[in-house]
């Protein structure tokens, strides 16, 4: 069992870097969850657990720092930073304006919380939400809110353990009847409240996302109206569109032509010769 656990691991680490600390949430689900805790049986396993972890992130803090502060894999570790990296992902999650000290503030009260009413799951879920954003909270420049996708697996744990509980105390005060046509209300509720509060806060990055897409169907079509567009070998764009780059510009090209044999070029201004073009104010122009 320890061999094929330490597999796993090893194909944990390399489908994902921070699958690196999966040993410690086995280690939190063999105390929390099965209180099986038995050290004669497990030490020799989380010994080689703590040998693999400690060479990959040894190895991770050698290769991938970046000595640049300015750099997106630049380190910084420090308490400090520890501290408000976390502060910045539970605000982006929770769309608050906390400072870090409250998010631990309120993590310790939980926590203490859940020990005393002895709920393990719930210290469990939040061990999960810790853990997993570990290995982000040190990137300084390198913070992105999609990083929640594995920590929001504890804070959905969480959820799930309040609804629960919810749901259990209105059965007590309430008949059976009476008690699910509340939830229902309730679950209706949170859903339509939830979906106006997320189509609001994304309202102006569909409509971000919607020009960006006009502007690349505007240039697929001006692209492929080009007289010569399937014999020129070459062509030279003086302007992109947004988040186009030199590499990017060539698979469009590619793509719109249905042809792998022309080569382009981003430049400054247009050349002596050859077909120059710039997509300019939403439309592709023709130049020379």
């Amino acid at each position: 069992e320890t061999l094929a656990l330490t597999a796993i691991l090893v194909l944990a680490i390399r489908a994902e870097e921070h699958g690196v600390l999966l040993p410690i949430l086995w280690f939190a689900y063999e105390w929390l969850i099965r209180r099986n805790l038995n050290w004669r049986r497990l030490w020799l396993r989380y010994a080689i657990f703590t040998v693999v972890m400690a060479w990959f992130t040894y190895f991770k803090l050698t290769t991938m720092h970046d000595p640049d502060p300015t750099r997106p894999y630049y380190l910084d570790l420090s308490v400090l930073t520890f501290g408000r990296g976390y502060g910045w992902y539970f605000n982006s999650l929770y769309q608050t304006h906390l400072r870090w000290g409250g998010w631990f503030t309120i993590s310790a009260l939980l926590a203490i919380l859940f020990a005393i009413r002895k709920n393990a799951r719930a210290v469990f879920f939040m061990l999960f939400t810790y853990v997993t954003l570990l290995p982000y909270v040190f990137l300084v420049n390198h913070r992105f809110e999609l990083y929640s996708y594995l920590p929001f697996v504890g804070v959905a744990g969480l959820l799930g353990l309040g609804v629960n509980a919810i749901q259990k105390g209105m059965r007590k005060v309430f008949s059976q009847p009476v008690a699910a046509a509340a939830l229902s209300v309730l679950f209706l509720a949170a859903a339509a409240g939830n979906f106006r509060h997320e189509e609001n806060r994304g309202r102006i990055g569909r409509g971000y996302l919607r020009d960006v897409f006009s502007e690349y169907r505007s240039f697929l079509t001006d692209l492929r109206s080009l007289p010569d567009a399937g014999t020129v070998p070459i062509l030279y764009y003086t302007a992109l569109p947004r988040h186009m780059d030199k590499d990017t510009v060539l698979c469009a090209t590619e793509f719109a032509l249905n042809r792998i044999d022309v080569e382009t070029k981003v430049v400054e201004s247009c050349p002596a010769e050859g077909a120059c073009i710039a997509f300019e104010n939403g439309r592709l122009r023709r130049i020379q």
